[in-house]
């Protein structure tokens, strides 16, 4: 018998960090913050700045990131979240509270999704079709669903529908399965249906204590469970609020959580912890050095399966990692 590889609790490989700015060819005097970040197949990373553009990046060979195309939304429009759409060819963007809608490869300009304003949380839909998705959208004190379907000649359908009403507060969304819609506030999470009707009925899974932070809500297991968050503690959930297995117990209250099957991937302060998604061991923790204030933003290609890369930003640079699989001697299969 061959020899198996030696025990590591690694799980991430560190490949490369660089500055966006320098690989876009843009000048020192006008230096980018970025605000977001997302991963989409097959191997491209958006970034999102706080002065309003949108930056693609190749990730083919991660160790070697190559630039793209840089797309202007407006100077006064920080990009807050980034959502790849496949099913539909297009990249969503919620900026300065107003939805967009730019193509794959950013050839062409953004142009706006309806005419909401005010948006504070948007979540987008596991993949159900080749050709359609939908979305949830939190507005004033609405829950919305928007649901999209990509017809001839690139044209894309539009059909809006409430599903509550008079819900305050929403700043975390996450849709979960067929039609379970998880939202956060200060208050609490809640789960809705987004075939709910504008019915307004709603499920409270637990409320927050007032020193528990903002809510963080992450999809799970390719969309089937969702990591709640409380404080430094990710409780998961299935479709129907119900705990499901072992809480997590993080180090420090996360920024920004993300999984690359079998990992979650937390990033807080100044480095990114790893943990084991099947009980929660904590694996690894990578140091990010940053200059200056403001979040970790971490993003990875996970659908829930196949993930292998994780992308790190801080305000001015981004670092790209690798999952590294491990050997389980006792279940003698890579991990």
């Amino acid at each position: 018998m061959g020899s198996q590889p030696a025990p590591s609790r690694a799980a991430l490989e560190p490949f490369a960090t660089l500055d966006p700015a320098a690989l876009a060819s843009l000048p020192a005097s006008t230096p980018l913050t970025v605000r977001s970040a997302a991963l989409s197949a097959p191997s491209l990373l958006y970034l999102g700045t706080g002065g309003g553009k949108l930056l693609l990046f190749s990730l083919a060979t991660p160790s070697s990131p190559e630039f793209l195309r840089l797309l202007p939304i407006g100077a006064t429009r920080p990009v807050s979240a980034i959502l790849p759409l496949p099913s539909v060819a297009r990249v969503l963007v919620l900026a300065d509270g107003m939805l967009l809608l730019a193509d794959p490869l950013l050839a062409r300009p953004v142009r706006r999704l309806g005419s909401l304003r005010g948006v504070a949380a948007v979540a987008s839909s596991p993949p159900a079709s080749p050709s359609s998705c939908s979305l949830a959208v939190a507005v004033g004190k609405r829950l919305l669903v928007l649901d999209l379907a990509l017809r001839e000649a690139d044209e894309l359908e539009v059909q809006t529908r409430e599903i509550a009403a008079g819900v305050e507060g929403i700043s975390a969304l996450a849709w979960v399965g067929e039609d379970s819609v998880f939202a956060g506030t200060a208050s609490g999470y809640s789960l809705f249906s987004s075939s709910g009707g504008g019915t307004g009925q709603r499920v409270d899974i637990f409320m927050l204590p007032e020193s528990a932070g903002a809510p963080r809500i992450r999809p799970l297991s390719g969309g089937q469970e969702a990591m709640l968050l409380v404080d430094n503690v990710g409780v998961v959930v299935d479709r129907s609020g119900h705990p499901v297995g072992s809480s997590f117990v993080f180090n420090s209250r996360p920024d920004c959580i993300v999984e690359v099957s079998p990992y979650v991937v937390v990033a807080a302060e100044s480095k990114v912890d790893v943990y084991r998604r099947r009980n929660g061991v904590h694996l690894q923790t990578v140091p990010i050095a940053r200059r200056g204030t403001g979040v970790l933003t971490v993003a990875s290609d996970d659908d829930g399966s196949s993930g292998e890369v994780v992308v790190v930003a801080t305000a001015y640079k981004f670092s790209v990692t690798v999952k590294y699989l491990q050997w389980n001697r006792s279940r003698r299969c890579y991990e």
